[in-house]
């Protein structure tokens, strides 16, 4: 008796499947995985600092820069 063959997997189940890139993104292994995101979340707020400002939008920027401090934060904990 053969076992039927086993179905090549989706790319949005290769995106989110154990090792994929978004898990990766999303949840990294190593210390070294957070550290780069902490800088690419530094990078965009200082980038959007400036626009911000210029369009009175201050408020709002500290806003989204401490909701993602607090998903960090709350990454942090688990």
């Amino acid at each position: 008796m053969t076992s039927p063959a086993t179905p090549e997997p989706t790319p949005l189940e290769r995106w989110v499947g154990e090792g994929g890139w978004l898990v990766e993104v999303l949840l990294p292994r190593t210390d070294a995985g957070v550290l780069a995101q902490g800088v690419v979340v530094l990078v965009v707020l200082a980038g959007l600092w400036t626009p911000a400002r210029r369009s009175g939008l201050l408020q709002l920027w500290w806003g989204g820069a401490a909701f993602t401090a607090g998903l960090f934060a709350l990454r942090a904990s688990h």
